[in-house]
């Protein structure tokens, strides 16, 4: 039997071109690197997590379906996460119901760069202490109080704040994502920096001072 190929190096266009012409490894090595990142945007939206694994999968169908539309010149994370995004709009449309069964835990579940949750952590960004490698963990309650406050969020401003400050994703790359423009990303995020900062009061700037502390 011949052994499958290593494509962990390969480019994300070298694996679309190799998808295209019906290699299942390419295809397998896409969704290892991208179910994660759907996943976590569709439950953001959803707030179930059943039923954001059934409209992961129909991402990846929807994917491998247009991969004839992808163009190379262009990043592939955002076209994909384009697809998981309408997939879940369209699937509301439709007039499905869904639950918001754990809308207060939905806005930590995510896998950011470890370089940028240092960057967030140095800055002294609350949102960032429960990726920090702090020898001492935050206690349950203040963790779930700052899940609580993203879930107070209005839905735009929360994923553009967890796009930002926690996943570390640039604002044009936001803009793309969510399909609008950067400044109403920027205003969506002053708006829930704000909001989390008179939401948590006191704890907001003992957080700050934490990493602060934690980080020098």
């Amino acid at each position: 039997m011949t052994p499958s190929p290593d494509l962990s190096n390969a480019s994300d266009q070298e694996l679309v071109a190799q998808a295209r012409e019906g290699s299942e490894e390419a295809y397998r090595e896409l969704h290892r690197r991208y179910r994660g990142p759907v996943y976590n945007l569709i439950l953001r939206m959803v707030g179930e997590r059943d039923l954001a694994e059934e409209l992961t999968q129909d991402t990846f169908v929807n994917m491998f379906i247009g991969l004839g539309t992808y163009r190379p010149e262009f990043k592939f994370s955002p076209w994909i996460l384009k697809i998981a995004k309408n997939a879940t709009v369209n699937h509301v449309k439709r007039g499905r119901r869904f639950k918001r069964k754990r809308l207060d835990t939905v806005g930590m579940e995510v896998t950011p760069d470890p370089r940028w949750a240092r960057q967030m952590a140095a800055a002294g960004n609350p949102l960032a202490i429960h990726i920090h490698s702090d020898p001492t963990p935050l206690p349950a309650s203040t963790r779930a109080e700052l899940e609580q406050a993203l879930a107070r969020l209005k839905e735009a401003a929360r994923q553009c704040i967890i796009l930002r400050d926690i996943e570390g994703r640039s604002y044009d790359y936001i803009a793309d994502v969510l399909g609008i423009p950067e400044g109403t990303v920027g205003s969506h995020i002053h708006r829930a920096r704000k909001e989390l900062r008179a939401t948590l009061g006191h704890m907001y700037d003992a957080l700050r001072r934490r990493l602060a502390a934690t980080t020098t």
